[in-house]
């Protein structure tokens, strides 16, 4: 199936520890999972006992009082223009960050951190259409309990 007709669920798509990009979960089991890099490639099976699995519907950015889910950070990028690239020096990405998010905690979100957040944005931008990421960031979605 095609990522084009893939519909975008926010509480599918994983991050895991120890491998780059962003990943489908297609299946799970008490080992571990089934993931398909959203750029491409083969389905592999990702062990519980190796690596963490975290849903981008689940990751939240420090705030100086509370947090702010992942996705709305996706969805703050989404009405800029202009949005530096995850290569960018830090002092670029914490000023344009700051801007983005006044109220974004500098003690608790590293630099490491924002780049990656501009990746993930970046990979989602370049392989699921505007409508879709729109449309997932909008709705309810229900979480899943595993992850």
């Amino acid at each position: 199936m095609g990522w084009e007709t893939t519909q975008l669920n926010f509480q599918r798509v994983v991050a895991v520890t120890g491998l780059p990009g962003l990943y489908l979960l297609r299946s799970h089991s008490r080992t571990g999972f089934l993931v398909e890099p959203i750029a491409g490639g083969v389905v592999q099976f990702v062990s519980n006992a190796k690596n963490k699995i975290a849903a981008l519907g689940n990751i939240d950015l420090a705030l100086e009082k509370g947090s702010i889910p992942i996705v709305e950070v996706f969805k703050l990028l989404n009405d800029v223009e202009l949005v530096p690239s995850h290569g960018a020096s830090e002092q670029i990405l914490f000023e344009f960050f700051k801007q983005l998010i006044p109220e974004l905690d500098k003690s608790r979100v590293y630099p490491s951190t924002i780049k990656k957040v501009l990746y993930w944005h970046t990979l989602l931008v370049n392989h699921f259409s505007g409508t879709q990421i729109h449309d997932s960031i909008n709705e309810k979605e229900a979480g899943l309990n595993i992850i």
